[in-house]
Order: structure tokens, then sequence, then C-alpha cells
């Protein structure tokens, strides 16, 4: 079987989504949840068996495949790369035993193995910033909500929102300017202010954890202008 560490082609695999009912563009960045993860285990097992596995229980012998999915999934942590890493070694460890199926044993190993290498090392804490509230330093990319660097760092398009709004602050930024700036190359796949407002609630939440309302402290929006940020430390 062969190996793979890509998604593969976007275009097919949007195709093969598409048929299957899944609306959102999994090939937008942090838009990876469960299902469209299980979507592409899926589509890589039938594609490295040549179509002999096209479902995640083909893998396994009677009994033993619901409860190895959830720990799979949660071992990925919404990265593609991941899970498509775990895929990989579980279909090797197939191939190397000269095995039909994999047993719960099997999927223990093989994330053992995954929890033994680790995740990749994070860049590591710099000084203090200068102030409470929320901090960037552009420089290094870092970022800090009242004086405690955020961890893990903000994803790439949650940090290039993060960056337009907190260098033109307390400007308001309207809605196309920041589709244009986040998404320049495919706006017409994944660029519109729908996607605009996830990624708007991703970053809110990941800057203020703790905040489950509407009174957001740092990400504010102006009804029918834009968003914009709020660099206060109190109001």
């Amino acid at each position: 079987m062969a190996a793979f560490t890509t998604p593969g082609d976007e275009q097919d695999f949007q195709k093969w989504l598409n048929v299957r009912g899944f609306a959102e563009n999994p090939f937008a960045p942090d838009e990876w949840n469960d299902l469209a993860l299980y979507a592409l285990l899926l589509h890589r097992l039938s594609h490295c068996s040549h179509g002999r596995i096209s479902q995640w229980e083909d893998l396994f012998q009677a009994g033993g495949a619901k409860e190895s999915l959830a720990p799979l999934l949660a071992a990925a942590n919404g990265s593609p790369q991941s899970l498509l890493q775990l895929c990989d070694a579980l279909l090797r460890r197939l191939a190397t035993q000269g095995k039909a199926t994999i047993t719960a044993g099997d999927i223990s190993a093989v994330l053992a193995e995954h929890q033994a290498r680790g995740p990749s090392p994070e860049a590591p804490s710099v000084g203090a910033p200068p102030h409470a509230g929320l901090f960037v330093d552009l420089e290094s990319g870092h970022v800090w909500v009242d004086q405690q660097q955020l961890l893990p760092p903000l994803r790439e398009q949650e940090y290039a929102l993060l960056r337009i709004l907190y260098t033109a602050a307390p400007e308001i930024i309207d809605c196309e300017t920041l589709i244009g700036s986040i998404w320049p190359e495919n706006r017409s796949q994944v660029g519109d202010e729908q996607n605009l407002r996830k990624l708007i609630s991703r970053l809110r939440r990941r800057l203020e954890p703790d905040n489950h309302g509407n009174d957001w402290r740092f990400i504010r929006s102006t009804r029918g202008r834009g968003y914009w940020l709020h660099l206060a430390i109190e109001d």
C-alpha cells in the first residue's frame, strides 16, 4: 500500500465530499472538524487500498472499530496532516505484518508511537509584554493576553486576521478588505462573509476562551461597516 503524507488533490477530494453531502470546504484552514476528518480518513483508506477498503470498519476484526475511532481523531487534534500520518502508520503496520485486519492493540500501538514523537516544538516563550490587555509582537508573531502568552500559537489565518486589525487599531476595517487580505487568491471558493464571520468567531474564542456571550473585549463589530480592535486595558 502506498504511503501518503499530504491531503492530495484538493479538487478531487472536494468533489468526493460534495457527492456525500459535505457543504464545508475542508481545505479552508481551520475548517477541519471530526466529520471532515472522518471523510478524509475514508477517502485515503479507499485510495491506498485501491478501493478494497471503503469504511473504517473494514479494517477491523468484529467489534473493534467504534472504540478506536474517537481516540484516533482526538490524537489528530483537528490536523489533517496528523490524521494522514496516523492512517499511514496503520496501513504500513497492516502491510508489514501481512494482516487482513487491524486489532485494537494495533491502534493502541500506533497511538503510543504518535504520542512518543510528541507535538511539534513550539516557539520558546519570550519576555512578557510591556502592558496588560492584548499585545502582539509583530516581529516574532507572539501574542499575549493580560501578559500571558497565547499557547498554542494562533493558526495562520487567525494570526493574519489579528495582525490586520492590530496594525490598524482602532480603525474599522470593512469586510471586503479583510476578505481580500486573508483570501487573496481563492476568494470565489472560500473568501466570503460567512467564512469571515467563522474566522472572527474562532479568533475571539482563542483570545477570550472564558467569554460565552456577545460582549467581546477585543474584537468589536460596527454594523454595516466592519470590525475593529479594542486595545484599551479597561473600558
